[in-house]
Order: C-alpha cells, then structure tokens, then sequence
C-alpha cells in the first residue's frame, strides 16, 4: 500500500477527512501550512452554491472571496490562525437595500470576530 498516510489525493473536490479534522461546519480545507515556528495556518472555504439575498430572497451574484484571519485553538498544541475565504455576494435585485454582503455563519466565528468559536471563551469554558 504506497503512502498510506495521504489522503488528499482529490482533484477538483474536498477531502473530507480533512474537513473532519479540522470541524468546522459547512467549510472544506484547501489548504494546510505551517510556519518556521511551527504555527498552523488552516485556509477553509464554503462549497460554491446558489445564495439568497438576507433581505429580499433573491438569488445574489457571486463577486469573488475576500481572506478573512481568525485566530483558532491550538491544534496539535501549535497557536493555529485559520484563513477564511468567505464569499462576496451582489444582490441582482435594483431595488434591495442590501446590495452587496458577504456569506456569515456564527457557527464559525461572529460578525466582525476575531476568533473562531472554538476559541471563544464560552466555548473553552463548555468543554
């Protein structure tokens, strides 16, 4: 059995033992690095699909990803920053309010937050 040890060998998809690993919800891992002091950095995506506007249901346009750094509990007791590319969406309603918004999932890290929600003092406190 020739490298048993590999298990991301997809192509044009995620591994999902890698999104398992890492838990959080509705992301997939693209990408593990690791820096001369031995910190993780963790780039995770949400899979590409349809998205309604929060304020009128219209299906939005997707504009692109914009890099997000949240900064994660240790993992394999290394500080460990994870790197978001959340989703910039443009409603295609004129008359929307919102216009353009980017995806958000409190499951992962707050609005605005600095810290996924593993790091986050209730959940350390919680576990």
């Amino acid at each position: 059995m020739p490298e048993p040890t590999v298990c991301c060998r997809v192509r044009g998809g995620y591994c999902d033992r890698c999104d398992l690993l890492v838990g959080l919800p509705g992301l997939h891992v693209i990408g593990v690095d690791r820096d001369d002091g031995l910190a993780l950095t963790i780039t995770v995506e949400s899979t590409l699909e349809p998205m309604g506007c929060p304020a009128c249901g219209v299906i939005a346009h997707c504009r692109g990803c914009r890099e997000v750094r949240l900064v994660d509990a240790p993992a394999f007791g290394k500080p460990t920053t994870v790197v978001w590319r959340k989703r910039r969406w443009r409603c295609r309603e004129p008359r929307c309010l919102v216009g353009a918004f980017d995806e958000q999932d409190e499951a992962i890290a707050r609005p605005r937050g600095l810290l996924t929600v593993h790091y986050s003092p209730v959940s350390l406190h919680d576990r």
